[in-house]
């Protein structure tokens, strides 16, 4: 009976060590539950390659950009170029002008409110949508692209009413079906980028729609070219352009007007009134 006891304690013994054993590697195989972030690496990995984890280096490759600003006698300073340069550059974008930019490219005009800059209205009249520069500093802070549409700038304000209007698509719009020529007296002197009268508003006036007319450099041929019937709708020059040459195309049936009326029309999104606005005409005897 004893030795029967002993082998029953011993088995009994053997099962307890067997128990402990087991518990213990229960106990080891847990993952403490304030530890997620070892659980789960496989999420992390996937979370990671995510738009809101975004490589910055990459957050605006293969957009270009065009930044415009003005010195201004009232308000605040415009936006320093030079920092939001860097900030789209260091993160694989492209900085152009209009004539260097890739048409294939999707391009936005950055500046910190309207103006009537060479490059904003080129922009309008290309239907290249003017953000404000603080989209950028959205964009950098969130490290992914935010939508641009919350932070658009008027395309501008009436100069007489002094109304400001929405931005608005123009490329090939406004001007469709009309001639306009362009013309500016000899020996103008270009803009600070080199840029003359006509170098401007040629091809902002192809832009939105016109056929630009070509005529004889010669004043005497331009305007004899002039004076036929439906030669040119729209003459567009500064004030310097000689009187005979204005009355010719007025003769011609066309309209003589000045930069501001195209201004103006490009900030309407409408044809600007050639009647009872002396500064979009040219005067005529």
């Amino acid at each position: 009976m004893e030795g029967t006891i002993d082998k029953l304690n011993s088995e009994i013994s053997d099962l307890k060590n067997k128990l402990t054993d087991k518990e213990k590697a229960i106990r080891n195989s847990v993952v403490p539950v304030n530890n997620e972030s070892e659980a789960f690496p496989e999420v992390e990995a996937e979370e990671s390659g995510t738009e809101a984890n975004k490589n910055p280096s990459k957050l605006f490759d293969k957009l270009q950009f065009i930044l415009t600003s003005a010195n201004r006698q009232t308000g605040l300073p415009p936006f320093t170029k030079k920092e939001v340069r860097k900030q789209i550059e260091s993160r694989g974008g492209n900085v152009e002008t209009f004539e260097s930019m890739n048409p294939e490219l999707t391009t936005y005009l950055i500046a910190d409110t309207f103006y009537r800059t060479h490059k904003y209205l080129t922009a309008l009249s290309l239907s290249v949508p003017t953000v404000s520069f603080k989209w950028i500093e959205k964009c950098v802070e969130e490290n992914k692209l935010a939508d641009y549409n919350d932070f658009m700038l008027d395309a501008g304000e009436n100069e007489f009413t002094k109304e400001v209007y929405k931005w608005k698509p123009l490329k090939g719009k406004i001007l469709v079906g009309k001639k306009v020529a362009g013309y500016s007296r000899r020996g103008a002197p270009a803009t600070k980028n080199g840029i003359d009268f006509c170098q401007i508003w040629r091809p902002v006036v192809v832009n939105l729609g016109a056929e630009l007319v070509k005529y004889p450099t010669k004043i005497e041929r331009a305007v004899k070219f002039f004076k036929n019937k439906d030669t040119t709708d729209y003459f567009i020059a500064d004030d310097g352009t000689p009187q005979e040459l204005i009355d010719a195309v007025t003769e011609g049936s066309g309209i003589p007007v000045t930069s501001e009326w195209i201004i103006q029309t490009i900030i309407t999104g409408i044809l600007a009134p050639t009647s009872g606005y002396e500064s979009y005409i040219l005067p005529t005897n």
